[in-house]
């Protein structure tokens, strides 16, 4: 976000700041990642101030400020107050050991498809732990022996934590290749 934040401030677009005694631009991040998850597909939103300009402009000034490696795909000016809201996700696990991989991720497809409970222990803020069932959130899943695609739905109420997949689908951590990738997100303007 920092690097975000400056590179955004460097670029002179006009940015509307908050007020106070330590003003800085209106940035947020709608959906933020988890920690140790890779994303090839982020949404930024910037406020601005009374900009003129386009998006392409602004995407520009924006991108020539942005350290080599990062690059912003899509850019958009939209008038008014608007909340950008996720409605899906996909999350791919790149795998380098089967061992018992095949079946343990065949069972769980098998439980999503009959609508069986996925029931996940989730902690909360004040540490107390409750049962979730994740089902309702997983949309589909693809499995070729080395790549798990994962297709999660996100509601107002939540949705499904990339640990709580881990152990769904009980992947050992040690078994993947990378960092799992948030691939994709659907997203709805309200």
């Amino acid at each position: 976000m920092s690097m975000f934040e400056r590179a955004i401030v460097r670029s002179q677009v006009d940015l509307y700041f908050t007020q106070g005694f330590n003003p800085h631009p209106k940035i947020s991040l709608p959906l933020p990642r988890s920690v140790g998850t890779e994303s090839d597909d982020e949404m930024l939103c910037v406020e601005l101030s009374g900009s003129s300009e386009s998006a392409r402009v602004i995407k520009q000034k924006i991108s020539n400020q942005l350290p080599e490696g990062c690059e912003i795909t899509g850019s958009g000016v939209v008038s008014g107050r608007v909340s950008p809201k996720a409605i899906k996700v996909e999350y791919l696990f790149l795998l380098s050991d089967r061992n018992n991989m095949d079946e343990n991720i065949k069972k769980t497809k098998i439980k999503i498809a009959a609508n069986e409970q996925l029931l996940v222990d989730r902690v909360g803020k004040k540490g107390a732990a409750r049962k979730i069932d994740i089902a309702p959130y997983i949309e589909s899943v693809e499995y070729d022996g080395k790549e798990l695609s994962i297709w999660c739905i996100v509601t107002g109420g939540g949705t499904v934590r990339v640990e709580e997949l881990f152990n769904v689908f009980q992947i050992d951590k040690s078994v993947l290749l990378s960092p799992v990738k948030r691939k994709q997100v659907l997203w709805e303007m309200n």
